[in-house]
């Protein structure tokens, strides 16, 4: 049963987000639907080739790495990391790592940055666009995240976060194909800027939304987390959700 506390509770919409959230996904869907995908087959690949570079920055670095310590990575492998993760074009490292302990530690609360209480849409980009739950403000005010800010190269990210999203999650990729196989300006943005990138983030948000609505719970049944095979595929391996509320140091 739904609190009436998370029933009555209104939060400010973030105008400026929700308007460049909208944009983006109204000139990606358009251009996903539009775009000449065999006009240019390496332009194709490339669209495949920065999603995997870009989920593998948030799941094995923002996630597996720096959220859960799921393993050690030296300093070769987590300068990848960075450069990965900031080609997903997301929040900073901290910003991420905050939000994802928060989840595991009051999941399905109101501390909890994606609360599947308050609705599909909220869980998957309504949250991203709203002012923080107070409940969350407060919580993660407690939270420690001296392990993560003790990394020299998650310091480095903080620092100049903006910049490399800039140059390797927008630049770069549009560079590489107007440079390498003589591609249009028009279809290299059109392809990274927009279609691209929604497609990543749409796939890391399935995991806050589809994965805590539909799927089987091998592992704990008294969670909303669930294994989904769709997520899984989308996410290239992050799909076992309900093993990993379970388990989450497991790599």
């Amino acid at each position: 049963m739904i609190k009436p506390s998370v029933i009555n509770f209104e939060t400010d919409v973030i105008w400026f987000i929700a308007l460049e959230v909208f944009l983006l996904h109204a000139i990606g869907i358009y251009g996903l639907l539009t775009f000449n995908y065999l006009e240019n087959l390496m332009t194709t690949f490339w669209i495949i080739g920065m999603y995997f570079i870009s989920n593998i920055g948030v799941s094995g670095g923002a996630h597996r790495l720096w959220s859960h310590k799921c393993y050690k990575a030296k300093l070769p492998l987590r300068i990848l990391y960075i450069i990965c993760y900031s080609a997903s074009g997301q929040n900073s490292i901290c910003s991420w790592v905050k939000n994802h302990r928060m989840h595991h530690k009051y999941c399905d609360t109101n501390a909890d940055p994606h609360n599947t209480q308050r609705g599909f849409f909220y869980t998957h980009m309504g949250w991203v666009m709203m002012k923080e739950h107070p409940e969350f403000i407060k919580k993660s005010k407690q939270l420690d995240l001296s392990d993560v800010l003790s990394d020299p190269v998650v310091v480095f990210g903080e620092r100049y976060h903006l910049l490399l999203q800039l140059i390797f999650g927008f630049i770069l990729p549009t560079a590489v194909p107007i440079y390498l196989w003589n591609e249009t300006l028009g279809r290299a943005i059109i392809s990274q800027i927009f279609i691209r990138y929604v497609i990543t983030l749409n796939s890391v948000w399935t995991i806050n939304s589809i994965a805590h609505a539909w799927g089987t719970k091998p592992y704990d049944k008294n969670i909303k987390p669930s294994d989904n095979n769709l997520v899984n595929f989308m996410t290239l391996g992050e799909g076992y959700h309900n093993f990993h509320h379970v388990f989450p140091w497991d790599y």
